[in-house]
């Protein structure tokens, strides 16, 4: 999943429209990047998939064959030109 990932803080920024990005941590608009956004379980390492209903987002690992949280999976951020082994 594209993302757009604050240059200042390496966090997740929201969407204002028109390629126009919101950084909730600092508070402000701030330059970023658009990154490959991918979750691993924190349990096994294996890529988890995202599990989407009634506006809350969980995740699930096939190899540990449970739901994860979206608290507890490991994010990575990923350059798009870069080609990574999870695939």
């Amino acid at each position: 999943m594209k993302k757009a990932i604050c240059q200042k803080c390496n966090n997740i920024m929201r969407d204002k429209g028109e390629s126009n990005y919101f950084c909730k941590c600092c508070d402000e608009y701030t330059p970023y990047e658009i990154k490959d956004v991918i979750n691993f379980c924190d349990r096994c390492g294996e890529k988890v998939e995202v599990i989407k209903g009634c506006g809350s987002i969980s995740f699930f690992c096939n190899n540990c064959n449970e739901l994860r949280s979206k608290k507890k999976v490991e994010t990575k951020y990923f350059d798009l030109n870069v080609k990574h082994s999870e695939d």
